[in-house]
């Protein structure tokens, strides 16, 4: 996948997949993300075209990823971490947030 194909692929959807394989629960994956279980569905079924496979087996206790869902997890976990770690390097420390100054203009109309 080169850049302009990564354009397809939304963040989000990576966020989701995540929490979808931590949980191997998608209404509790939806809980913990504050989203509808909907809305992690539809993700997770533009992540399977994206890649060509289904990610996840029903079971009898649940879901169970594939290989492919493995794969990917083992290499996309550490791609968001290390995107947290440089978004939030670049934050504003809390201690000390941003301040707003007054400016104030004057004009004259007179020469």
């Amino acid at each position: 996948m080169n850049r302009q194909e990564l354009r397809k692929v939304d963040l989000n959807i990576m966020v989701i997949f995540e929490r979808v394989m931590q949980e191997l629960n998608v209404t509790r994956a939806a809980k913990s993300l504050g989203i509808s279980q909907p809305t992690v569905t539809a993700a997770l079924n533009k992540l399977r075209r994206i890649l060509e496979d289904p990610l996840f087996i029903l079971n009898g206790q649940g879901i169970e990823p594939t290989a492919r869902a493995y794969q990917v997890y083992q290499e996309i976990t550490p791609a968001l971490d290390e995107l947290t770690r440089a978004l939030s390097s670049q934050l504003r420390p809390q201690s000390h947030p941003f301040k707003p100054i007054n400016l104030t203009e004057t004009s004259s109309l007179d020469r």
